[in-house]
């Protein structure tokens, strides 16, 4: 996520370190526009 609170997203993979961010993004979306695919 920015310091804006916007979250980006890039095609691929989240790289282990950045698994925090992508799920803080996911949890926080309040139009639930942001999912998980396993």
């Amino acid at each position: 996520m920015t310091d804006d609170g916007w979250a980006v997203a890039d095609p691929g993979d989240v790289p282990s370190e950045l698994e925090s961010a992508a799920r803080e993004a996911i949890d926080n979306c309040p139009e639930r526009a942001i999912s998980e695919i396993d």
